[in-house]
């Protein structure tokens, strides 16, 4: 996921077009759109997990149609990555000053791990406590009310909860080695991509920024190799693209052009379809315009099946997700009127809790909607309990994260940036041909 306190960029800089710049520049701004679509990409995925157990009796086709719009989860991941690329170098790529790359590079660890330790030091609380054994509960009482037995249950192996080394090694065996502790519904895989990937935008920034010729060449080549082998990196270093192409005033133009709506219609309409193949998957959308999209996917493997490709694992790449978030994330790029509705405080609120957002809305899930519906089946009919159960989840989650975002998100940034002032900031170091400035 992307964080708060790397989204930033100086206002001669900004995607907007020049008409629409403040008259009085300050000295730098938050991408606030950005931070807007990263909130709304985190909510995605709190819906996905959610509806997807509400909306199961109602069957397969009403699930999955709801879900389309309302609840992309690949989607909101592969937004994640691209927003992480496209700012976690971007004041490199203005400044060209290694010193900002060595600050981020040493804080990246704490800003992913503590919020991580806070999350999980949460949840087995919560264990302790008992607090999962509603699920269960609500588990039997869907299934012998008629309604399946789709609903949540206790999360993990107990063994893992009584072990306070489990504890204390959990975070860094997930970050460095990929090993996941149990954590309802495992939702901190994408935190592996997000710490081993970071470091891999640092450096290739450094590359890009360093090259003289034919960059946006070794761009391609970069991009194509990772899609290719169909890794989560391919998204990241499409992030790096974006960010190079607003650095260099090519998406300021672009957004200028008195002709981009049209581009506008085509990323919109793209999205519109492929979502709707992922979802609903009408005749004529999968023999129609699904079947050659399969065509050209690769499988990993360096091969191009032309006999089309089975579904990939949700926690693998795959095109779709990737070419359709980053249809969005250039369509916000070019689109002021987007730019100034996800600018608004209701998007930029749910932008600054959405790392907590995501690392704590399984919590959630599994406790307060377990206790909502359980107590509110038979006495409601189900949709009814469904959609009161949805409204008091999403209302906790937002609270919570919000209290999460200041308690535990703030003063892990703070944190690293002390640290990373304490241990490499002073008077008389010179890093880059500049004086070290921590970021």
């Amino acid at each position: 996921m992307v964080q708060k306190d790397t989204m930033q960029e100086d206002d001669n800089e900004s995607l907007l077009p020049q008409t629409t710049q403040p008259p009085t520049p300050r000295p730098s701004q938050k991408l606030l759109y950005l931070e807007g679509l990263r909130g709304v990409a985190a909510w995605q995925v709190a819906n996905e997990h959610l509806c997807g157990q509400l909306l199961a009796p109602f069957g397969h086709t009403v699930s999955r149609s709801f879900q389309t719009v309302f609840a992309q989860a690949g989607l909101g991941v592969s937004i994640f990555f691209i927003l992480s690329g496209r700012v976690l170098v971007a004041s490199f790529l203005k400044r060209r000053d290694p010193s900002l790359i060595a600050s981020a590079a040493f804080r990246r660890p704490f800003r992913l791990g503590l919020p991580l330790v806070g999350a999980l030091a949460i949840h087995i609380l919560f264990f302790w406590f008992g607090a999962y054994n509603v699920a269960n509960r609500t588990r039997a009482h869907l299934k012998d009310s008629g309604f399946g037995e789709s609903w949540y249950g206790t999360p993990g192996d107990e063994k893992f909860y009584h072990s306070f080394g489990s504890f204390l090694w959990a975070v860094p065996k997930l970050l460095l080695f990929g090993q996941q502790f149990p954590f309802p519904i495992g939702v901190t895989w994408t935190m592996v991509h997000e710490f081993w990937n970071s470091y891999y935008v640092y450096l290739y920034a450094v590359v890009i920024a360093f090259t003289p010729h034919n960059r946006y060449l070794l761009h391609a080549v970069v991009i194509f190799l990772n899609w290719w082998r169909l890794t989560w990196a391919t998204s990241f270093f499409t992030g790096v693209l974006l960010s190079d192409l607003a650095h260099d005033g090519y998406l300021r133009r672009l957004a200028a052009w008195r002709w981009v709506w049209p581009l506008c219609i085509f990323l919109a309409t793209y999205t519109l379809v492929i979502l709707l193949w992922d979802g609903v998957q009408p005749v004529i959308i999968d023999r129609v315009l699904a079947g050659p999209f399969k065509s050209w996917q690769p499988d990993g493997n360096g091969n191009f099946p032309y006999s089309g490709l089975a579904d990939r694992g949700f926690w693998e790449y795959n095109t779709r997700h990737g070419t359709v978030s980053a249809c969005v994330v250039l369509l916000f790029e070019i689109t002021p009127m987007l730019q100034r509705l996800f600018s608004k405080r209701l998007f930029t609120f749910l932008g600054e809790v959405s790392f907590m957002l995501y690392l704590l809305h399984p919590i959630v899930h599994y406790t307060v909607a377990s206790v909502v519906i359980g107590g509110l089946v038979p006495t409601f009919s189900y949709g009814a309990a469904a959609t009161i159960t949805y409204i008091i989840d999403m209302a906790f989650i937002f609270v919570a994260s919000w209290f999460a975002f200041k308690y535990i998100d703030t003063p892990s940034i703070n944190a690293a940036k002390w640290l990373d002032n304490k241990l490499f900031r002073g008077d008389g170091v010179v890093m880059g041909g500049a004086k070290y400035r921590a970021v």
